[in-house]
């Protein structure tokens, strides 16, 4: 399994990729609260998209350096 190291408040700790980027996604989970109509709706879900791809890329990214430095 592919997983990289991160620093959190409580230190350092190995994660996959779906908990990289699931640590990013649920710091929008109150984003809905203030969403009042379809509009508002249809760009919670494209901003969490937009960030699942950003989170997902930068995994991708730390974990290519990472295995770069291995070899």
């Amino acid at each position: 399994m592919q997983t990289i190291t991160v620093k959190s408040w409580n230190g350092e700790k190995e994660v996959n990729r779906e908990q990289f980027v699931e640590a990013w996604t649920d710091q929008l989970n109150g984003l809905w609260t203030i969403c009042y109509n379809q509009e508002d709706h249809t760009t919670a879900a494209n901003i969490r998209a937009d960030l699942e791809r950003l989170a997902g890329n930068a995994f991708d990214t730390l974990y290519l350096e990472k295995t770069a430095g291995e070899s």
